[in-house]
């Protein structure tokens, strides 16, 4: 919830802070959301896992573990 008048700015705020992250994961985490809503209950987490599986054990990730180690940003190649 935003003031009047906020909603735009908010909106860019909230775009920027979710284009930081790496793209494998927002990509991931955007396919969850969409798909989750019509998966049987029973299968909600296996599906989820087959989503973010591939992200945990990819380049990305050993790089967000790197530059958290050595103090810096991430530089995200989306593999």
């Amino acid at each position: 919830m935003v003031d009047d008048g906020a909603a735009v700015e908010a909106a860019v705020e909230l775009a920027a802070r979710i284009a930081g992250n790496g793209p494998l994961a927002v990509s991931a985490t955007k396919q969850i959301v969409v798909g989750a809503a019509g998966w049987p209950a029973d299968e909600v987490w296996d599906r989820q896992e087959e989503i973010v599986r591939p992200v945990f054990a990819s380049e990305d990730a050993r790089e967000v573990s790197t530059a958290f180690a050595e103090k810096r940003p991430p530089v995200w190649r989306g593999r």
